[in-house]
Formats: structure tokens, sequence, C-alpha cells
């Protein structure tokens, strides 16, 4: 990975930053909610225990929670506004008629005006029963089905009151029932039976005795609204969680997080939505249903966590309000999380989206930061491989060598490594000139001395020719490392003009044929001028060299071919000889000074120079040079790259 990848995967850290923030935000509104857990607790508990006073008042009747007590459905009686009309519909009961109690297929509803029982019951089913009985303490009455309108029930177990009138209506799917009932008949207890032909039971809402009537209660009512805190919403109910009293003001406090859109969304998932909850209590109309109702019937106070039908949670506590005989009432405090989450929300979205503009402008800092590092580093590189050039000169001075940072200590590091290197390539350079001109001296002397040793013997043995030839190689071999130097020299202060190298190979060619009459000669020009920047002389020296070593190794009567060619913007001059091949290893080593691959001297020395030269004329010209066999029957090419004069 890349210098700018690896800082920008570094830079992730700062993600940590919004993950802290969103950890502590989740932690206060887990205080705040555990806050406001104990809070309700703390209110239910106060709330019940300034209710114990009243407790008599709020307590149900004996026998209702006893342990005998058959069982039998209990009724919620809704208080009525007014007096419904006795017509079998419920559409005039106001706002109770939405608060009808589902039955296994039945649909029933109970209300209270002035000193009368109303009763609505409604059933589905192809089928019609014969009879509705209602059922209390201690009398029961009968509504016959037999016609629609009005009908008069008949009154056993109590005297006939002519007040208790019914209306039944049959409909699409079924059949109901409205019903006056004075209250005293039924005693604060009911039951419902829909009977066969005959008097057999269908169905009952109760097994032994009826259930109780329970509804709202006037002692609880006024005392919760002397009591009840504000915040809140106070319930007061008995032990099955029937409605006593509530307190209507303080409905929900507090502001709802009205937050929308994907930030939001985002922060809302990284806090968390919501707490644990429990599942969301069912309950019957005019009912409080729930683990915290049930442990207080039974004398526990208790807090639990619901979710709301519109969204968020809510906080419910119950306490048990203490009577003479196990709790008279249960006090129910709720209050939702709107305020915590207004108090939270907030808060946190502006944190959360610091953090992360935070976190983005570290990371782009980082990213640029890194941009510019791999641009020096870049630059760098790229210096400190152009610093050696193709003749081995060498330029120390590196970019950002000033800079006080690690990069600039490199690059001074580097610098100082090249201006050694370029000191010993000069020393090198001159160790040529210097050792010719040491060795001219004693070679001169020993080849004196072997002069004088011939003519003064009689008989010369082999040992004196081999003599000269070592002196005759050795001087050699000083005269072409003056050469070579000579030649670097000459190459470096030689001027460059424009001139045709087409016409210049042409002439050569030509004069090779002259000079080498056992060879031929083949020439490949293009049509027209050929234009080069740069020295004649060298040119043509460099194509002797070339020439010279193509005709060392090309038989009697073989040909040379020389070409020029135009190649990507180059002129490329090639000279090909048959008869031989590159030896292995790199072609390149061949263009080294002092390499010579000859398995065969000949007439004289070969010490490799003339491919070194051809090279350092090419560099100098800004060209390259290459060698490769020929495919086919053998032979090699040498070629150079000179590049195309301006226009």
């Amino acid at each position: 990975m890349r210098l700018a990848g690896q800082l920008l995967a570094i830079s992730a850290v700062t993600l940590l930053l919004p993950w802290a923030g969103c950890e502590y935000a989740r932690e206060v509104e887990s205080a705040l909610r555990r806050g406001e857990e104990q809070a309700a607790l703390s209110s239910a508990r106060l709330l019940a225990a300034a209710l114990a006073p009243a407790g008599t008042q709020l307590a149900a009747p004996p026998g209702r929670w006893g342990h005998a007590r058959p069982w039998g459905l209990d009724f919620y009686v809704h208080p009525l506004d007014q007096a419904p009309v006795l017509d079998g519909y419920v559409e005039d009961w106001g706002e109770v008629a939405e608060r009808i109690d589902p039955l296994g297929g039945r649909e029933i509803l109970v209300g209270r005006h002035a000193g009368f029982l109303w009763l609505f019951v409604s059933q589905s089913g192809p089928s019609r029963p014969a009879g509705l009985a209602v059922v209390g303490a201690p009398a029961r009455l009968v509504f016959p089905l037999d016609a629609p309108g009005g009908l008069s029930p008949d009154i056993s177990g109590a005297p006939r009151d002519v007040r208790a009138r019914g209306a039944w209506q049959p409909t699409s799917q079924g059949w109901q029932l409205e019903a006056r009932i004075p209250a005293p008949l039924l005693g604060g207890r009911l039951g419902l039976e829909v009977l066969a032909a005959g008097g057999a039971a269908l169905w009952s809402s109760y097994r032994g005795d009826p259930g109780w009537l329970t509804g709202p209660s006037p002692a609880a009512a006024a005392a919760l609204a002397r009591l009840a805190p504000p915040g809140f919403r106070v319930t007061v109910t008995d032990r099955a969680g029937f409605i006593l009293a509530h307190h209507r003001e303080a409905e929900i406090s507090g502001g709802r997080d009205e937050a929308r859109g994907a930030f939001a969304a985002l922060v809302r998932r990284a806090v968390g939505g919501s707490v644990r909850a429990d599942p969301p209590p069912e309950a019957r109309p005019g009912q409080l249903s729930g683990r915290h109702v049930e442990l207080a019937a039974l004398g526990d106070s208790a807090a639990r966590w619901y979710p709301r039908p519109g969204g968020g949670g809510m906080v419910a506590a119950a306490a048990p309000v203490p009577g003479a005989d196990g709790p008279a009432a249960v006090v129910v405090v709720e209050r939702d999380t709107a305020a915590i989450l207004t108090l939270t929300r907030g808060p946190t979205r502006r944190l959360l989206a610091t953090s992360l503009l935070a976190s983005l402008g570290a990371a782009a800092v980082l990213l640029g930061y890194a941009l510019f590092l791999s641009f020096r580093i870049r630059r760098l590189r790229d210096a400190a491989r152009e610093a050696i050039g193709g003749r081995g000169e060498v330029a120390p001075q590196l970019p950002g060598a000033g800079a006080g940072d690690e990069l600039g200590d490199l690059a001074r590091t580097l610098g100082g490594l090249l201006g050694r290197v370029r000191d010993y390539n000069l020393y090198l350079q001159g160790l040529g000139g210097k050792l010719a001109h040491e060795l001219r001296t004693p070679l001169a002397m020993v080849k004196s001395s072997l002069d004088n040793l011939e003519a003064e013997t009689a008989t010369v043995g082999p040992w004196l020719g081999r003599a000269r030839q070592g002196v005759d190689r050795m001087a050699a071999l000083v005269s072409a490392l003056a050469a070579a130097r000579r030649i670097e020299q000459a190459i470096a202060a030689a001027d460059s003009v424009r001139f045709d190298l087409a016409a210049q190979v042409q002439d050569m060619v030509h004069a090779w044929r002259g000079l080498h009459p056992t060879r031929q000669f083949a020439l490949a020009r293009p049509e027209g001028p050929c234009p080069l920047d740069g020295s004649p002389d060298l040119i043509a020296q460099l194509l002797d060299k070339l020439v010279e070593n193509a005709v060392d190794f090309t038989p009697p009567g073989g040909e040379i071919a020389v070409a020029l060619q135009a190649a990507d913007g180059d002129w490329r001059l090639s000279v090909a000889n048959p008869g031989s091949r590159l030896p292995s290893g790199p072609p390149e080593r061949l263009f080294d000074s002092l390499v010579s691959e000859r398995s065969d001297a000949g007439e004289g020395a070969h010490l490799g120079l003339g491919l070194f030269v051809v090279r350092l004329i090419a560099a100098h010209h800004g060209g390259r040079v290459s060698a490769r066999n020929l495919s086919g029957s053998g032979g090699v090419e040498f070629a150079v790259e000179l590049p195309r004069a301006a226009a």
C-alpha cells in the first residue's frame, strides 16, 4: 500500500471520536432513563401512601378477590353524558361507543346514566338465539329475541320493574340488543348468557356467580385531583386494572424528537432508538394491564418500559394502595421518553456532526500531507535514479537537501554518497592517463635493454622473443589507455553542427570498399537527407570502429550490411556481418572499457576499446547502442540510435 493509502487508513482512527461521543450520549440517555424510572416509581409510592386514608372508599366489595371466587368476566361501566335512545343501536352513546369490548365474536358495552345501567350486545353469525339473559345479584332478566323492536324482560329473583326495557335489531351479519336496566336490580354484578330454545345456555360470561361491575370512583377522582404531580399521567385502578380515576391534565410532557432526515436516522441508529421494553400490554376497554400492574396487585411496587403506539417508549410505575385486606387499589404513573430524547438527541446530533467533520478534516489533512510526502519521495527517487549519467558522470545535488526533516537528511546523505562516487569516478578516469605516463619510462628502459641484449648475444633463444612480445603488448595497453583518455576529452570538447548523416554514411561506405577489397559492402539508406545535430568527425570515428569490428569477424568474400533508417524519432544506424555470434552473457557488457571476447588476437592486440568508444560517442549525441544475433544463417548486428535534428 502506498504512503497516501497508509495515512488515509491511519486517519480512520479519528472515527473513535464520534464513537466515543455516541457511547457517552448512550450512557447519558441510559442514566436519564434510570432516573426517570426511579422518579416515576417514587411518585407512584408517594401517591399510594397519600391515598391510603381513602383506601376503605376505594376497596372493592368483600369477596371479590377471595380465593374461592368462581370464574367470571368483570365488566367496566362507562359513564354516559346523556341517556341514549333505546332503539337497538349504539351510535348515540357518544365517545363511549368507540370502547366496545370484543369477547369471542361478541361485542359488549356497559354504561351508566342517572341510576340506570345501559347494555349493548352484538353478535355475528347466521343463527339467531332465543333470548339473552342478564344475571345480577339477585335478579335475572331474560330478554326474548322474538321480533325486532322494543321488548320487556322476564324478571326473576326480584320484583318486576317496568323500567327495565330492551330493543332488539337484526343486522346483515347477526343481531344486536340494547337494554336499559335499573342499577339496583343487578346489585353490582353482571353475567350474560345467550340462550337457545328451551333455555339452554349457548354461551355464558361466567361460571357459578356472575362477574363484578366496576367503574370510575368519585372518591378516587377527588383525591387524585389534589395529589397528582405535574408532568406525569396518573391512573388509579383496582386490582384487575380497571380504571377508577385518572388525571387528564398531565398528558405527555416534553417535546418529541422531531428531527428527520438521513443524519437524524444515523444518530438514532448510533445512540439507539429504544430501550429494552416489555411487549405492549393487551387490555380491555377501561382497563390497564402490564407486569407492573400485576405486581402492584400482589403488593409489590414495580416499573416497566413499554413501546408507545406512535413510536418512542413509555415508563410505567405502579404501587399498591394499602388496604385492610391486601391492596385496596393500584396507583399507576406513566411518562414517555420524549423529554429524555429532547435532552439527549439535539446535543448528540451536534456532537456527532462536529466529530465527523473533525474526522473528515483530519483525514483530508493527512491525505494532503501524504500526497506532499509522496511527491517529495518520488522527486528524490527520480533525482537519485538520474544522478549517474550514461558515461558515468555523477550529479550529487539532490532536491530537498535543504529541508530539516528526515527526507532532507536522506537527501543530504545520498548527496554525500554520490559526491564520493563522483570523486572516485574522476580518480578512475584519470588513472589511465597517469598509468600511461608512469609506465612509458620503465617500458622504454626494458625495450632498450632487450635491444642491447639482442645485439650482443650471438644466439637468440625463444624467451627473448616472448619478452619482446610482452613488452610490445604492454606498450600497446599503455597507448590504448592514453588514447581512450584523449578520446574522452576530445568527445567532451567536440562542437555540434547540423549535417546530413545519410551522405556521410554513403561516402564512408565508398571509402571502405577501397580499403577492404576482399569484403563486400551493402548500403541501405532513406531517400533524401537525414539531418543530425552533432560532430561529423565523431560519427565518422564511430562508423570506423563498427566497420573495423565487422571486418575482423567477416570471412573473405563476406558481405557487411550497413543500414540507415528512421525509427520513432531517431536515426537507426546498424552494421551487420556474417560468420560470428555474440558471446554468452548480456550484450551491453561488450561496450564496456577493456572488454574483448576474441579468442584469436590476430596480427595485433585487441584491448576492447573500440566498442567502448562507440558507446561514448553515441552517449555524447544523446543516443544508445545495442547488439544482437541475427536469425537464420548467423551473424551479428551492432546498432546505434541517434536522435533526429529538431525541425
